[in-house]
């Protein structure tokens, strides 16, 4: 139980320090090159989208889930709060990368151009972070979901 949470711990470190080198490195071309930023305006429908495609992802597993425990009358409500917990955390980044947009929009006309890199990174670094976080919370349904259909048809 602790190694595992240490390795999720780990595993967010290093999505924080790919997004935070990304961010930073998308920011040195500046405004007019910087791919991140321009993305970061359309992050909250992207990432709502994701979500939509998550949720629906979670319907299938939901269906496997049920023959599986049917079948095998196994206990699924850890798996059942794992995914709920999913959906609280891509909707909180999502709130949070709306709200860190709204501020960076603001700091860019009232913050002085030292602060301005630093809230570039950031919010560079927060599109990135989301952007990993929501496809590989869904690659690890998919993988999930595989591995349900799989075991609902063994006989």
């Amino acid at each position: 139980m602790i190694m595992k949470k240490l390795n999720a711990f780990c595993r967010y470190i290093g999505y924080a320090t790919i997004s935070v080198f990304i961010g930073y490195v998308s920011y040195l071309g500046g405004q007019k090159y910087d791919y991140l930023f321009k993305i970061s305006g359309n992050l909250v429908p992207i990432l709502i989208s994701l979500l939509v495609f998550y949720v629906t992802i979670f319907g299938s597993i939901l269906k496997e889930l049920i023959c599986y425990k049917n079948r095998t009358n196994a206990d699924t409500s850890d798996v059942l709060k794992n995914i709920k917990l999913e959906i609280i955390i891509e909707m909180i980044l999502i709130i949070f990368s709306l709200l860190c947009f709204i501020v960076r929009g603001a700091c860019e006309t009232l913050a002085p151009n030292t602060i301005k890199l630093f809230i570039a990174i950031v919010s560079n670094s927060i599109t990135v972070f989301s952007i990993i976080y929501f496809l590989l919370a869904i690659y690890d349904s998919i993988l999930g979901l595989w591995d349900l259909i799989e075991a609902n048809n063994k006989k």
